[in-house]
């Protein structure tokens, strides 16, 4: 089931502060091992840096969406760019 991204974005962050809570206590008390912490945190950091960038190209493409004139296409080609657009948002999970 699909969720809105920056609900995604929100979750992943949560869950980037649990993991720095949760990891040291597994560290010291031997059921995890710092290298494979530190992978882990490396991951997620790199997860939300994705979604971060996603937000990002995804208002990106909103504001061409919005923006765009196309004065040298007809009405039908216009509209088949928006589509186009839309189909890119929806395809990443967001609502053009």
């Amino acid at each position: 089931m699909s969720r809105p991204l920056q609900q995604q974005i929100s979750e992943v962050a949560r869950e980037i502060a649990l993991r720095k809570n949760v990891y040291p206590g597994l560290v010291g008390r031997g059921k995890m091992r710092q290298s494979e912490a530190d992978e882990h945190l490396a991951r997620i950091d790199a997860a939300l840096l994705t979604l971060n960038g996603v937000e990002r190209a995804t208002e990106a493409l909103r504001q061409y969406r919005r923006d765009m004139q196309f004065p040298d296409l007809d009405d039908g080609q216009r509209q088949r760019r928006i589509e186009a657009i839309d189909q890119v948002l929806v395809g990443l999970g967001v609502t053009p």
